[in-house]
């Protein structure tokens, strides 16, 4: 469900289509999705409202971005919206 979710954001940062089968555990966003800085802020504004988590800037490292399944592990710590 995780990836679907992603997918989703992705599909919407990127405009174009992503597929959650396209979505691997090693994958690397900025590479294989040409993400740039613009995108990756926009990620994390969609991903705090998909999630509806908290996402503070100081625990958040770039490196998540260059492998999928860190970054998931990441959201899964970011406390809830109260």
């Amino acid at each position: 469900m995780m990836k679907e979710k992603i997918a989703r954001i992705l599909s919407a940062v990127l405009e174009k289509p992503v597929a959650a089968d396209q979505l691997h555990d090693n994958a690397d966003l900025i590479r294989e999705f040409g993400f740039n800085s613009l995108d990756m802020i926009q990620f994390i504004l969609q991903a705090e409202e998909e999630f509806d988590i908290v996402i503070e800037i100081e625990d958040f490292d770039i490196k998540y971005f260059n492998n999928l399944a860190q970054l998931m592990e990441f959201f899964e710590r970011c406390p809830l919206k109260k």
